[in-house]
C-alpha cells in the first residue's frame, strides 16, 4: 500500500502547477470564510452582554431650550426664584417682548444655574415615568477643546448606562475623572496622574467604557474616532458646568416605550410633536429610540451588514470555486484509469486502488487545515487592529460554531471520503473497448468541459470587476445631488427666513392607495416640499432643473420604490389628517437609505393646511450652523463619514471577495489552457511530422480555443448580470438598503482584453514548450 501512495505522491509531484493551482483554490475559500466569520463574530459577540450587563438606555429624551412662555405659573415663581430677582421684578408677562428677553436671558446664563432644568423637566419626567411605567436617569454632557484634544465630558449614572469600570475606581469627588484607557495609553497617563483641561486640574482615577457610546462618536455630526485625541471623560455634573461652555441635558429611560410608538411610527419619533404627551413637551428637542442612536447600533449594524456581505459573497465564491475544484480533481482521477487498470490487473483489491488515488483528497485537507489554521491567526491579529475603533470590552478569542464546523471539521472529513467514493464509482465501469460513436461523444464531453469551465471563470472576471466597487457605489449614488454643507431641521414651521439658506418643508405623510387600489394598512412613508429654484438639493442627475418635474407629480427615492413596490407612472394618494392629494410618481431620485417621497413645497404644504410661505428645515452651506429653532443638524460630510463606518468592514469584506475572485478566475484560467492543450501535444506534434509550420499549428489550436473562449464569455456576461441581480436582492432582503451595480462596459471590455491576452500567452508558451519534445518521441506518445 506503501508503494501505491509513493507512486501517486511521484505523479503529483510531476505535475506542480496542478497541484499548486489546486492548493491556492481551496486555501482561499477556507481562509476567507474563516478570516470574515470570525472576525465578524467575535466582533459582535460581547456587545449585547455588555449592553445588558451596564443596563444601556431605551431611549433617550433630549432637552431643548427653556421657553418662559410656555412655563405654568409655579414653573415661572421656581425659575424666579433660581435666578437673580433683577430678571422677573420688572417682567410684564402679558409682553411678548419682555417674555422673550427672559427666555433668552435664562439660556444664555443655564450653565450658571443649571438646576432650572430640574425645576422645568423634573416634574413632567415623573409625569411620564408614572403614566408609562418608565425608570429616567438624568445625564448630562458637555464637549471641550483643549491642547488638541477633544474631551467629550459626562456626568455619572448609577442606574442606566452605568460605566464600566476596567481598571481603578469611580470618580467620587468635584476633581477626579475616569477617560478611556486608549486615550491614556497614548498619552502616557496612568491612573492618579493629573488631566489638565483649561481651567481645571483633574486626577484620574481610573479607566472606563460608557454602553452609550460605543461607537466612534465624540461629537454628534463628528463619526471618526481617533484614541489619541478624544476620550470620554467621567466626572460628576458640577464639573461639568464650572467649564462655562454649552451641555447637553437629557432623560435616558428604560422600559416598554410602545405607547408613544403606537401614536408615533418609531421611524418619525424624532420629529413628532410631543404635546400630546404633557405639558412642556415642546420645549423636549427629540425623542431618540436606543435603535436610532448610531452611538449606540453601529457596531451591531456594522457587524450584521458585514454578516450579510460574507454570507452572500463567501456563498458565491465557494461555490465558483468549488465546483472548479472538483471538475479538476474529477480530472485528476479520469487520468489514473489505465494505471488503475494495471494494478488491478497485478490483483490489488477496489479498495486498495481507491485510497491510493485518495491521496490528493488527504493533501487538499491538508492544505485547508493549514487556510484553517492561518485564518484564524489572522483575524485574531486583525481583530486586535480593527476592535480599537469600538469602546467596549473585547471578547477573548474564540472559534465561532460555524467556521469550526464548515472550515475546520467539514474539508477535513470531506475531501478524502468524496475522493475515495468517486474513486470506487471510477472502477466500476466497464474497461471495454470504447467503439468510434463513444469515442467522439468523448472528445465532444471534452470540448463541453472545457466551454463549461471557461464560463464559470469568465463569470468570476467579469463579475469581480464589475462588482468590485459596490460600496463606493452605493456612497456616490446616494449622495449624488447633495451640494448643501448642512440640512436643518426646525422645532416649528416658520416663516422666519435664514440668509444663504434654502428653505423646505418636511414631515410624516400616510399613501393609502397605491395605482388607485386602496390599502390594506397605511403606509406612513417621510414626506419633503421643495420649492423648484431649490439649487442645494438636485432630486434627478444632479441637475437643478430636474427639480421642475415636482410641478407635474411626485419623486420618490429608490429605496422607497424598492421597498414598497412603487415605480415611475404609478399614482399615489397621501394623507395627512383629512386632508389627501393623489398624484403620479414622475421620476426616481437616487437616495439609497431613506424611503421618501418629494413634493411641490405648495402642495405639500396644503396638506398640512399651510401657505407657501410656511417652512420647517432648510439647506445650507453654512458650516457651524446656530439657529436657536434648530432640533437637529445633518451635516452633508458626516453623512458620508457615516456610510463609511457602516459600511467598513462589509467593504473590506466586498473588496477581498472580488480581489479574490479576480485573482482566483485568472489563476484557473491560465490551469485550463495549460491542461487543454498540453492534452493535445501529441496532435501538435503529430501535425509537424505531416509537415505543418509552427505558425500553423499554433493559429489552428488558438483559433479553436479562441473560438470557444467567444461563446463562453458572451454567455458570462448575461449569467454575470443574473447573478449581480441575485446578490443584490439577497442583500436588500437582509439589510433594508437597496445595493446598485451600474453597467460598466469597460469593466467587461477590460475582461474580454484580459481573457484574450492569456489565451493568445498561454498558448504561445505551450506551443513552444511542446516543439521543444524531440520527434521521436511522437511515436512513443502515439504507442
Amino acid at each position: 500500500m506503501v508503494l501505491l501512495w509513493i507512486d501517486q505522491a511521484k505523479k503529483l509531484i510531476k505535475k506542480p502547477f496542478y497541484v499548486v493551482s489546486l492548493s491556492l483554490i481551496l486555501f482561499l475559500v477556507i481562509f476567507s470564510f474563516t478570516l470574515i466569520r470570525t472576525l465578524v463574530d467575535r466582533l459582535e459577540a460581547p456587545v449585547s452582554d455588555y449592553y445588558a450587563t451596564q443596563n444601556v438606555e431605551d431611549f433617550s429624551i433630549v432637552l431643548g431650550q427653556i421657553d418662559f412662555s410656555l412655563l405654568t405659573a409655579e414653573q415661572r415663581a421656581r425659575v424666579c426664584a433660581i435666578y437673580p430677582i433683577a430678571l422677573c421684578a420688572s417682567l410684564n408677562e402679558r409682553d411678548p417682548r419682555d417674555v422673550a428677553r427672559l427666555t433668552e436671558t435664562i439660556q444664555r446664563s443655564i450653565h450658571q444655574y443649571p438646576e432650572v432644568y430640574d425645576v422645568v423637566f423634573g416634574p413632567l419626567i415623573a409625569q411620564l415615568s408614572t403614566d408609562y411605567d418608565l425608570a429616567f436617569e438624568k445625564s448630562v454632557g458637555a464637549n471641550v477643546e483643549a491642547d488638541g484634544s477633544i474631551y467629550r465630558f459626562i456626568s455619572i449614572n448609577t442606574e442606566i448606562n452605568r460605566p464600566l469600570i476596567t481598571d481603578g475606581r469611580l470618580p467620587e469627588g468635584p476633581n477626579e475623572a475616569a477617560i478611556y484607557a486608549a486615550y491614556a495609553k497614548a498619552n502616557h497617563l496612568e491612573i492618579g496622574d493629573e488631566l489638565n483641561v483649561r481651567n481645571q486640574t483633574l486626577t484620574i482615577t481610573g479607566f472606563f467604557f460608557s454602553p452609550e457610546h460605543t461607537s466612534p462618536m465624540i461629537r454628534a455630526n463628528e463619526l471618526n474616532f481617533d484614541p489619541k485625541t478624544q476620550t470620554l471623560v467621567l466626572v460628576e455634573e458640577a464639573v461639568i458646568y464650572a467649564f462655562r461652555v454649552p451641555f447637553t441635558v437629557k432623560y435616558v429611560g428604560r422600559g416598554d416605550f410602545t405607547t408613544l410608538y403606537d401614536r408615533f411610527d418609531v421611524a418619525d419619533i424624532l420629529t413628532a410633536d410631543l404635546r400630546a404627551f404633557g405639558k412642556n413637551m415642546q420645549m423636549v428637542q427629540a425623542v431618540v429610540p436606543a435603535a436610532f442612536n448610531l452611538r449606540i447600533t453601529a457596531i451591531t449594524t456594522e457587524t450584521q451588514t458585514a454578516a450579510a456581505f460574507a454570507s452572500v459573497f463567501l456563498g458565491v465564491f465557494s461555490v465558483f470555486s468549488v465546483t472548479v475544484l472538483m471538475v479538476f480533481v474529477k480530472r485528476h482521477l479520469d487520468q489514473q484509469t489505465r494505471d488503475m487498470s494495471i494494478l488491478n490487473a497485478q490483483g490489488y483489491t477496489v479498495h486498495e486502488r481507491a485510497l491510493a488515488l485518495t491521496l490528493i483528497g488527504f493533501l487538499l485537507a491538508l492544505i485547508a487545515v493549514s487556510a484553517f489554521g492561518l485564518g484564524l491567526w489572522f483575524a485574531n491579529r486583525l481583530f486586535l487592529s480593527y476592535a480599537v475603533r469600538y469602546q467596549l470590552p473585547q471578547s477573548h478569542f474564540f472559534i465561532p460554531v460555524d467556521v469550526r464546523r464548515y472550515a475546520g471539521i467539514l474539508p477535513l472529513v470531506l475531501l478524502p471520503m468524496m475522493t475515495y467514493m468517486y474513486a470506487r464509482m471510477l472502477f466500476r465501469s466497464s474497461h471495454k473497448q470504447l467503439s468510434r460513436f463513444k469515442i467522439h461523444v468523448q472528445l465532444l464531453t471534452r470540448h463541453a468541459m472545457q466551454g463549461v469551465l471557461f464560463l464559470l471563470v469568465s463569470v468570476l472576471l467579469v463579475f469581480g470587476l464589475s462588482s468590485r466597487a459596490i460600496i463606493d457605489d452605493f456612497k456616490a449614488t446616494t449622495m449624488q445631488g447633495n451640494h448643501y454643507e448642512n440640512v436643518v431641521f426646525l422645532s416649528r414651521f416658520t416663516t422666519q427666513k435664514r440668509s444663504g439658506a434654502e428653505p423646505f418643508s418636511s414631515g410624516i405623510v400616510t399613501v393609502t392607495a397605491h395605482r388607485g387600489t386602496n390599502l390594506s394598512t397605511s403606509l406612513r412613508i417621510q414626506g419633503y416640499g421643495l420649492d423648484e429654484s431649490i439649487t442645494l438639493k438636485r432630486l434627478i442627475d444632479d441637475t437643478a432643473e430636474s427639480n421642475a418635474l415636482l410641478k407635474e407629480g411626485a419623486i420618490i427615492t429608490r429605496q422607497a420604490a424598492a421597498l414598497h413596490g412603487f415605480s415611475v407612472g404609478d399614482t399615489l394618494t397621501l394623507r395627512v389628517g383629512p386632508r389627501t392629494h393623489q398624484t403620479v410618481i414622475v421620476g426616481l431620485n437616487d437616495n439609497l437609505i431613506e424611503a421618501a417621497v418629494f413634493l411641490d413645497q405648495a402642495t405639500f404644504n396644503r396638506l398640512y393646511g399651510l401657505s407657501n410661505q410656511y417652512f420647517n428645515a432648510y439647506y445650507t452651506l453654512q458650516e457651524n450652523v446656530r439657529d436657536s429653532d434648530a432640533f437637529r443638524i445633518l451635516n452633508y460630510r458626516a453623512i458620508a463619514e457615516e456610510i463609511d463606518v457602516l459600511f467598513n468592514l462589509s467593504a473590506t469584506i466586498a473588496t477581498v471577495m472580488m480581489t479574490l475572485a479576480i485573482g482566483l478566475s485568472l489563476l484557473l484560467f491560465v490551469f485550463m489552457m495549460q491542461q487543454a492543450l498540453d492534452a493535445q501535444k501529441q496532435v501538435f506534434l503529430t501535425l509537424r511530422a505531416l509537415g505543418y509550420t509552427a505558425a500553423e499549428t499554433y493559429r489552428i489550436f488558438f483559433l479553436k480555443s479562441l473560438l470557444t473562449l467567444g461563446v463562453a464569455f458572451a454567455a458570462a456576461i448575461w449569467f454575470s448580470a443574473q447573478l449581480q441581480r441575485v446578490v443584490l436582492s439577497l442583500l436588500q432582503d437582509t439589510l433594508g438598503f437597496v445595493f446598485i451595480i451600474e453597467a460598466r462596459p469597460l469593466s467587461t471590455v477590460l475582461a474580454g482584453v484580459i481573457v484574450f491576452a492569456l489565451v493568445l500567452l498561454t498558448t504561445l508558451f505551450i506551443h513552444r514548450r511542446v516543439l521543444r519534445i524531440p520527434l521521436a518521441d511522437v511515436l512513443k506518445l502515439a504507442h
